[in-house]
C-alpha cells in the first residue's frame, strides 16, 4: 500500500537536492495516479497514499496488480499490457513468452526511453530474469534458454474496422452491437456483428476501385439480419467521417417499397400500364429525372427504369400516411408526416438504415407483391461490363441536385448498399446512381457471391 520509510527517504533527498530526484510510489500508489491523474505536488502525493490504502482494504494484491497492468501507460496512446503486447509483438498478452513479458515489464517506469530492443531495455530485461531465477520463478535451464533467445519485435497496431469501432463506442444502442457483453475486471468487452473476413474483403475491394472526384463514400454489407461489413469512407486516415451511419437524401431507393405495397394491396398488377407524363400533383410539379415521358409505361418498366411520375402517382393512391407508417416500422424515418415527393427520396437516411430496411422488407418478410417487384428489378444488369448477366436485384437512386448517388444490390440472403457523394454537399454532374456508383458497387459485389 504505502512504504512510509521510502516516502521519508525520498522526501529528505528531494528537500536536500531542491528538486525531485527520488520517488517512493508503490504499485497501489501508481494505480491511484494513473486512474486519478494530478499534478505532482506534496498534496497530490498525500492523496495518492490515502487512495492506495483504500485499494489495499478493498482489493487483493493480485487484483491491484491486474488493474495496474491493465491501465499502466506504455508510451503514447498505448495503455495496458494487452495493448503493449499487441503493439510490440502482434500477439495477445497470454501468448507472450518469458523474454517478451520481461521486455515489456522492463519498459516501466520509463516506457519512452526503454523500448524493446534498446540497450537499456535489454539491461533491465536481464535484471528481471535474474530476479525471477533467484526467486525460483524460472529454472536455470529456462533462464539460459531465454537469455540467448532473440527478441522478435513485430511493431504494429491492429486497425480493424475503425468506423465500426468509433460508432459502437459512441452509441450504446448501435445496431452494430450484439446483445450482451463480457466483463473483464474494470473493462467491458463489446461484441459486434462484423465478420472480419468479410470486412477485409470489402476493404480490399474498395481499395482497388479507380479514383473518383467524390470524397464521400460508404458501403454496407447486410446478411443474416446483421451488418457483417461496413466502410464509412474510402480511407479512414484521410476522412474519419462515417458516411455509412450518417443520413443522406435517398433518391429513388424507396420506389421498390411503393411498388411492392401497391402490388400487395391490388392497386396495380404486374400487367398494369401507368401514365408517364408531366403533371401537377396538388401543388407539386413533378418531372422525370431525364425530362422524358413515355405516355403509357408498363409497371415493370416504370420500376426498373425508375420513372418518377408513375411512382408519385402510386404513392398518391397508396397514401402517404400508410407509406410513412411502413418507413417508421423499417426505421427509415421518425417523421410523422411525409409528402408525395418522398417517392423521390427527398428525406434522408443512412446507408446502414437503408441496408437493414431492404433486408427486413425483401428478404426476411415475404409477400407476392414483394416477389413480383423484385422480379421486375432483376430482368437486366445495370453494370453488365462488370457484373455480366448474373441475376440479382438492383436499385439505383440519385438525390435532388445529384448530391447523393446510391446503388443497392441484393439477392435472397444479403444486401449491399453503396453511397457516393461530396461531403461539402456540392453537386456533381457525373454523380448519379446508375453511373459510377453502380459500376463500383458491382465491382465490390464480385467478392460476395451475389446471385439468384
Amino acid at each position: 500500500g504505502v512504504d512510509i520509510s521510502a516516502l521519508g527517504r525520498a522526501l529528505w533527498l528531494n528537500v536536500i537536492q531542491g528538486r525531485r530526484v527520488s520517488g517512493a510510489s508503490t504499485i497501489s500508489m501508481q494505480l491511484s495516479r494513473i486512474i486519478e491523474p494530478r499534478s505532482r505536488t506534496y498534496l497530490a502525493k498525500a492523496r495518492e497514499c490515502l487512495r492506495a490504502r483504500q485499494w489495499e482494504r478493498q482489493l487483493s494484491k493480485r487484483e491491484i496488480l491486474q488493474y495496474y497492468l491493465n491501465y499502466v501507460p506504455f508510451n503514447g496512446q498505448i495503455r495496458g499490457i494487452e495493448a503493449a503486447s499487441r503493439y510490440w509483438f502482434n500477439k495477445p498478452a497470454k501468448a507472450l513468452n518469458i523474454l517478451e513479458s520481461c521486455s515489456l515489464i522492463a519498459m516501466l517506469p520509463a516506457p519512452s526511453r526503454r523500448h524493446p530492443g534498446t540497450a537499456i531495455n535489454t539491461k533491465h530485461t536481464h535484471r528481471i530474469m535474474r530476479e525471477m531465477l533467484a526467486n525460483a520463478d524460472i529454472s536455470e535451464h529456462e533462464f539460459t534458454a531465454v537469455a540467448t533467445m532473440p527478441l522478435n519485435i513485430h511493431r504494429s497496431w491492429p486497425f480493424e474496422a475503425p468506423h465500426v469501432c468509433d460508432h459502437v463506442l459512441l452509441h450504446q444502442s448501435s445496431p452494430l452491437l450484439l446483445a450482451g457483453k463480457r466483463e473483464q475486471g474494470m473493462f467491458s468487452v463489446l461484441f459486434t456483428s462484423i465478420n472480419l473476413k468479410e470486412q477485409h474483403a470489402l476493404t480490399r475491394q474498395v481499395s482497388q476501385l479507380p479514383k473518383s472526384q467524390h470524397d464521400g463514400f460508404a458501403a454496407v454489407l447486410y446478411r443474416d439480419d446483421a451488418v457483417v461489413a461496413l466502410l464509412g469512407s474510402l480511407n479512414f486516415k484521410q476522412s474519419q467521417f462515417n458516411a455509412a451511419c450518417a443520413p443522406h437524401d435517398l433518391g429513388s431507393t424507396l420506389k421498390p417499397f411503393i411498388f411492392a405495397e401497391s402490388l400487395d394491396l391490388g392497386l396495380i398488377t404486374s400487367k398494369s400500364l401507368l401514365a408517364d407524363r408531366e403533371r401537377m400533383f396538388v401543388d407539386y410539379q413533378a418531372q422525370n429525372f431525364d425530362r422524358r415521358y413515355q405516355g403509357q409505361v408498363h409497371v415493370a418498366d416504370a420500376l426498373s427504369q425508375s420513372r418518377n411520375i408513375p411512382a408519385i402517382a402510386l404513392l398518391q393512391r397508396l397514401g402517404p400516411k400508410r407509406f410513412v407508417s411502413l418507413l417508421q416500422r423499417l426505421n427509415i424515418t421518425k417523421k410523422q408526416r411525409l409528402y408525395l415527393d418522398s417517392a423521390l427520396g427527398t428525406h434522408a437516411a443512412s446507408p446502414l438504415a437503408l441496408a437493414r430496411a431492404y433486408f427486413q422488407y425483401f428478404i426476411n418478410e415475404q409477400s407476392p407483391g414483394r416477389t413480383e417487384a423484385m422480379s421486375m428489378l432483376h430482368t437486366r444488369s445495370p453494370a453488365p461490363e462488370v457484373f455480366g448477366q448474373t441475376l440479382v436485384n438492383w436499385k439505383t437512386g440519385t438525390s435532388s441536385g445529384r448530391r447523393d448517388a446510391w446503388s443497392v444490390i441484393w439477392d435472397d440472403k444479403q444486401v449491399l448498399v453503396v453511397w457516393m457523394g461530396c461531403l461539402n454537399q456540392s453537386a456533381k454532374v457525373t454523380n448519379y446512381g446508375s453511373g459510377i456508383c453502380t459500376t463500383q458497387a458491382a465491382q465490390i459485389a464480385q467478392a460476395f457471391d451475389f446471385s439468384l
